[in-house]
């Protein structure tokens, strides 16, 4: 099994599941080079990808996808208002303009539900709503008998429903987006901007993903990988000591912590 970001950032996303003889890409966000090679780390590419599940419509999310489509007859995962607004992005913006792209969009494309049960091959998943400002939703994936996985970002906030979706897992990519102080303080960014990604549409802070990690952990929970870190807002030093000082201080329970470690932007992940 291999669960695995190949980059993760407000300037890219892309995460690589490969069980058994299956593989997955969540999101193909980043350029299309860097993807492959990132495959080519586990002796993958992207002609062997099964699927592309995407989370929503961003180009931080999305990226690669024409490129990718107009090489390979790959399935695309999304939810139906997800996947109009990206036909309706190939077909009315005219430097994007792609009647191919367009094409595979609508025939090689599957509608996902909400809590709906999805199965590729050796794997399981489960879409589930977030809060974001664009319709998006993230995965659970089951793997065998055992092994669950999943991935949570672009979320402006944390329900019972979603804390619900990510309960008994053993793997977790979840977003670390921005350091509050930072982002308040931030000369680059119009109030606005703050304002959108502080809202419950918005992102998930460093403490946010502290008190997720707290409020789901378990035996059965192993590793957390901080993804989705902003570029301007944070750092991976910030990242990972404020949510690692903030579960010391906080954290109560007996169950031992997952380890936790830092899905950086520009490099692959160890295996989650």
């Amino acid at each position: 099994m291999k669960f695995v970001s190949i980059g993760s950032g407000s300037s890219g996303n892309t995460t690589f599941l490969q069980y058994k003889k299956t593989n997955i890409l969540i999101d193909c966000g980043l350029p299309i080079r860097r993807i492959e090679d990132g495959l080519n780390e586990y002796d993958c590419s992207i002609k062997n990808i099964d699927a592309i599940l995407i989370t929503h419509e961003h180009y931080d999310h999305i990226m690669s996808l024409s490129s990718i489509l107009k090489k390979y007859d790959i399935k695309i995962f999304a939810n139906k208002k997800t996947l109009k607004n990206i036909y309706n992005y190939y077909g009315e913006n005219k430097k994007k303009f792609d009647p191919i792209v367009q094409d595979k969009i609508l025939n090689n494309s599957n509608i996902l539900h909400d809590d709906s049960m999805h199965k590729i091959k050796d794997i399981t998943f489960f879409p589930f709503k977030t809060h974001h400002d664009v319709p998006s939703i993230c995965y659970t994936f089951i793997l065998g008998n055992k092994i669950k996985v999943g991935i949570l970002t672009d979320t402006g906030f944390v329900d019972d429903y979603i804390l619900q979706k990510l309960s008994g897992l053993n793997a977790l990519l979840l977003e670390s987006n921005y350091d509050e102080n930072l982002l308040i303080n931030s000369e680059k960014y119009p109030d606005f901007l703050k304002q959108r990604i502080l809202s419950n549409k918005g992102h998930l802070a460093n403490e946010d993903a502290a008190k997720i990690i707290m409020k789901i952990n378990s035996s059965e929970l192993k590793i957390v990988a901080l993804g989705h870190t902003s570029k301007e807002t944070n750092t991976y030093e910030i990242a990972y000591d404020t949510v690692r000082d903030f579960i010391n201080n906080n954290y109560k329970e007996k169950i031992p912590l997952p380890k936790i470690i830092v899905a950086k932007r520009d490099e692959i992940t160890e295996v989650i």
